[in-house]
């Protein structure tokens, strides 16, 4: 978000309240580590929904803070799921929060994640991946080197073992290819074949 539309835009002084009532609630609990996995993933999709409906009411360093802690859990296996749906909705917000200080880490760990055996893990790190691509503000940072990994690890997923999975992939090829034309070689290379 920038400075200028958010001094455009009237803050209401009830919801940023509301908004750091939360946030002052659920951060303590998203840095916790020693609490009821239950309770840890509640408070990971509390604050994803957070920052995606009020972010705009919270300060750009509290949002630093979410995203990095959120980075953290995508570290961790038991809630890795849980993070990167937090990270889907994020990435959908129609007021656009800037995931740059982790979007190229987190891209990291997705591809990553394409590689484990967990089915779930794959159809979730795929509907995140499209989401974070469709994003406009990710376009506009990511670059085709970004993109060569990615499609890798999705030309991998597109066979006949898994059709569901293989067109989860080639949905995320395609927004590759929206986003970034360029990389029409690299899918024609890696992909297609």
């Amino acid at each position: 978000r920038s400075k200028n539309s958010m001094q455009e835009k009237k803050i209401d002084p009830e919801l940023s309240e509301l908004a750091y009532l939360l946030y002052n609630c659920v951060v303590p609990r998203l840095e916790a580590l020693d609490i009821d996995q239950e309770i840890k993933d509640c408070a990971i999709q509390v604050s994803g929904q957070l920052v995606a409906y009020l972010g705009d009411h919270l300060s750009d360093s509290d949002i630093e803070k979410v995203l990095r802690i959120m980075k953290q859990r995508l570290d961790n296996e038991v809630t890795r799921i849980s993070s990167l749906r937090s990270i889907t909705f994020i990435s959908q917000s129609p007021l656009q929060i800037d995931l740059t200080s982790v979007l190229a880490d987190m891209l990291t760990d997705m591809t990553s994640f394409l590689r484990q055996q967990s089915r779930l893990l794959k159809q979730t790190c795929l509907r995140t991946l499209n989401a974070v691509l469709l994003s406009s503000r990710s376009s506009c940072i990511l670059s085709v080197a970004l993109m060569h990994p990615i499609l890798s690890e999705l030309a991998s997923l597109v066979d006949e073992s898994d059709l569901n999975l293989a067109r989860d992939a080639l949905n995320v090829a395609v927004v590759v290819f929206d986003q970034f034309p360029e990389s029409l070689e690299s899918i024609n290379r890696i992909v297609y074949p």
